[in-house]
């Protein structure tokens, strides 16, 4: 089946039924309005073709009271998140905590890499070396591989 299919090209090849299982995120069905629906779409159509799927929560935020990184629990991080949000009249989304620990995982790489630049500076014999590509590559890729740290997201 083509990426990106949806329910009624699913149900127009009749792909549903005793012998299809479909596995859904749980976001997918609370935006499936009849408004919101393509024309080709039949709302009745893809009740049919849903029918018996399971549908799959995603827990992105942590339940953990552990201090992370940040010095915050997630719990903290998300009512901070929650508050500036509404301040600014913006939108919710569910993944925001991967970005917020994904933005610790470059700062945190960064501050690595220009560590081993200086201490490279300050111990070398060539005091006005320059680092390759590829060598940047190398070490952003090292520095990655040592991340570990506690966030706001769960892991596994």
């Amino acid at each position: 089946m083509k990426k990106g299919a949806n329910s009624g090209e699913i149900h127009n090849l009749s792909m549903y039924g005793q012998k299809y299982l479909w596995i859904l995120p749980d976001w997918t069905q609370g935006s499936w309005g009849a408004n919101s629906l393509p024309s080709s779409c039949k709302a009745e159509n893809i009740m049919t073709a849903i029918e018996g799927s399971v549908s799959l929560a995603v827990e992105t935020l942590s339940s953990s009271r552990i201090r992370g990184i940040s010095g915050r629990t997630a719990q903290e991080y998300e009512k901070e998140y929650n508050e500036r949000r509404r301040l600014k009249n913006l939108g919710a989304t569910k993944f925001h905590g991967f970005a917020y620990d994904g933005t610790w995982v470059i700062a945190k790489v960064l501050s690595r890499v220009m560590e081993t630049v200086k201490f490279r500076e300050r111990y070398s014999i060539h005091r006005n070396f320059t680092v390759t590509d590829e060598e940047m590559e190398r070490m952003i890729l090292e520095a990655m591989d040592k991340i570990n740290f506690f966030g706001v997201t769960v892991c596994t």
